[in-house]
């Protein structure tokens, strides 16, 4: 394995670790915006799956155990590694599209978080 991707393995937790301890929601898309990402809910799935609660875990997300598949796509080397990642994106979105219809704005985790920064700075720029 090269250098860089050991790094990368090092990195990516880290990242995760700060964005969940650093923002209230623990998603640093939804902490800007507002609005939920397409993996929103995927951390809280995991602690769900990790205490053998799988109802709950598929309810914060149904695809959340794709997730560790989509990672490790994007760090492979191997032919067809574009064409899994554009189905996974597809299949990702086509979920939130689902979810968002069903769930959208009331139901944690697709709820609104209306104290976000872009709302604040639009506050400031329209007031």
């Amino acid at each position: 394995m090269k250098k860089s991707k050991y790094l990368y393995i090092i990195l990516f937790p880290i990242a995760v670790l700060s964005l969940y301890l650093f923002t209230k929601t623990g998603c640093i898309v939804k902490e800007i915006t507002g609005l939920p990402c397409p993996s929103c809910g995927m951390t809280r799935a995991w602690l769900s799956f990790i205490k053998f609660d799988f109802i709950s875990a598929f309810k914060w997300h149904p695809l959340f155990l794709l997730g560790p598949v989509f990672i490790y796509l994007i760090f492979s080397h191997f032919k067809k590694k574009n064409l899994y990642l554009t189905l996974f994106s597809i299949l990702f979105i086509a979920v939130y599209i689902i979810r968002m219809s069903a769930m959208f704005p009331t139901q944690p985790p697709m709820d609104i978080e209306v104290n976000n920064k872009l709302f604040n700075i639009l506050g400031l720029i329209f007031p």
